[in-house]
């Protein structure tokens, strides 16, 4: 081997030393975001008031982004005949299972919203 094809000695350690870094600019668009609002026990540990899902959804709501998704966390439980959601907003909904998935879905798509 001639000198300028042996490895040199302490190569080996500076190229471990040696990183690659990369740094990643996030804009605002390019980042959602969700609000979760949990509707799957009532606020009083026993069952749900008149009015609390709406009350609970708008308090979720206020001030939220526009590009922003409400991800609903609903039970069997969680009530559907006062549901009021925002014209225009995004929404996710969380179940325990399909039925309640199903139901949800209705009530949201049939137009229960405000």
């Amino acid at each position: 081997m001639n000198a300028e094809s042996a490895p040199q000695e302490g190569s080996a350690s500076k190229t471990a030393r040696r990183r690659s870094t990369s740094s990643v600019q996030f804009v605002a668009s390019s980042v959602s975001g969700a609000v979760r609002c949990d509707l799957t026990r009532p606020a009083n540990g026993d069952r749900f008031t008149e009015g609390e899902v709406g009350k609970r959804i708008y308090r979720a709501t206020v001030g939220m982004p526009a590009h922003c998704v409400l991800q609903l966390a609903v039970s069997e439980r969680t009530p559907t005949h006062d549901v009021r959601i925002p014209d225009g907003m995004r929404i996710q909904i969380t179940a325990p299972d399909a039925a309640t998935l199903r139901n949800w879905l209705t009530v949201v798509s049939a137009g229960v919203m405000s």
